[in-house]
């Protein structure tokens, strides 16, 4: 087929994750982009079948995972709010958008993955620029006075989310074909500025995370995939490869000095800050969560949609800021599944990471990592995009295999 087409069909869909707000009623809600999903996904798995290409055991994987995830929440006693939707989620979206990630680097060359990173990252992070200053009612979520820099996402934290991973994308792609050129220097200067002013602090951390990593591996940025010399490139690559102990401190050092400036002319951590999430938002729905896994006999399995019901009406403490009516998830993902589905369901998430992960190459470190470290914080497991860049991580895995 066209190579032309399978850039518009992955371009499409890349732009249209970045739209939380777009919905469409079927007797439920769902979002355009799990439509588009799932015809990409049919779309795809026709392609693969015709030319015996289908990867029947990566999909029952998932089929199988999903099913048994179901009758353990089937099973649950608990009141529940919502259980059909993830049941939809676990057993047909989220191994649809595995698989979609699973086969990017079978369908596309890297310049274009590296070309539709690129224009995702100045469309998405210029769409958000524009919504801030101009609100459009129907593109955006109104948070209130919480509604700050967060474009079509329902929230900043998904704005910084997407543009770190297309960032991580096309900055790591560039590497391995020698590539940086000032152009796109100026592209990532302008996500860094959108992902720092979104203020989502989860995404500095993973960004040491994966520095440390990366260093501690000594991973060859270029590999065997150059296809010309530039001095950026060589820049960078040379400047990763001499780190040692030291340097990395003094690094990490001079960005820790770096945030202590920016936190001094615009608080995003202070003393109150941390005592009201402890108090009155992550630290009690910890305290709360640890609570019910131990009643459960730390089993969990009290289903899916139980946080949304257990938070909205069930819950006889004080209001937790960040949980009740129509959220469906805790704050940290891990914690979420095992008190939804039980340990079989963290035993699920920690395969794919695995899966996806490889220490052999940078963009396989960069992409789990980053995706543990969010969903530490925050509910990614709940969202399709989460198993679209895991499976394109596993992608990239398999082709420096064959390479």
């Amino acid at each position: 087929m066209n190579q032309k087409i399978w850039v518009v069909l992955y371009f499409i869909f890349i732009i249209l994750i970045s739209f939380h707000t777009l919905k469409a009623n079927i007797g439920f809600e769902i979002r355009i982009s799990q439509v588009y999903l799932l015809l990409l996904f049919l779309f795809i798995s026709l392609y693969d079948l015709k030319n015996k290409n289908f990867n029947i055991k990566l999909y029952l994987f998932f089929l199988v995972s999903g099913i048994l995830m179901t009758l353990i929440s089937l099973n649950s006693t608990y009141e529940k709010i919502g259980e059909f939707k993830f049941i939809i989620k676990y057993v047909i979206i989220f191994p649809a958008a595995f698989y979609i990630g699973y086969r990017t680097f079978y369908f596309l060359k890297l310049k274009d993955i590296i070309r539709i990173s690129e224009l995702a990252i100045f469309m998405v992070g210029g769409l958000a620029v524009y919504l801030y200053y101009f609100p459009i009612a129907f593109l955006i979520h109104d948070r209130g006075a919480l509604t700050g820099l967060q474009g079509t996402f329902w929230e900043s934290s998904g704005l910084s989310i997407y543009l770190s991973i297309f960032f991580l994308i096309s900055f790591i792609l560039r590497l391995y074909l020698n590539s940086i050129t000032p152009k796109s220097i100026s592209l990532y200067l302008f996500a860094l500025t959108l992902i720092i002013l979104a203020k989502t602090k989860i995404v500095y951390l993973a960004f040491i995370l994966i520095f440390i990593i990366a260093t501690y591996y000594k991973l060859d940025l270029i590999k065997k995939l150059s296809y010309k010399e530039i001095r950026y490139t060589h820049a960078i690559s040379n400047f990763i490869s001499k780190i040692n102990v030291k340097k990395m401190i003094l690094i990490l050092f001079l960005f820790f000095i770096i945030l202590i400036i920016y936190n001094y002319i615009d608080p995003f951590i202070s003393k109150e800050i941390i005592k009201n999430k402890i108090e009155n938002e992550r630290g009690r729905a910890l305290k709360v969560t640890l609570e019910l896994l131990e009643q459960s006999n730390w089993l969990g399995c009290f289903g899916w949609g139980f946080v949304e019901k257990y938070f909205t009406s069930i819950y006889r403490g004080e209001g937790i800021i960040g949980l009740g009516e129509g959220v469906n998830a805790i704050f940290n993902s891990f914690l979420d599944i095992w008190i939804s589905v039980g340990i079989y369901g963290v035993i699920f998430q920690i395969i794919l990471l695995t899966l996806a992960f490889s220490k052999k190459n940078f963009l396989t470190v960069a992409l789990p990592t980053f995706l543990f470290v969010v969903g530490l914080t925050g509910p990614v497991f709940i969202d399709f995009s989460y198993y679209f860049f895991l499976g394109f991580s596993y992608s990239f895995k398999k082709f420096v295999e064959v390479k």
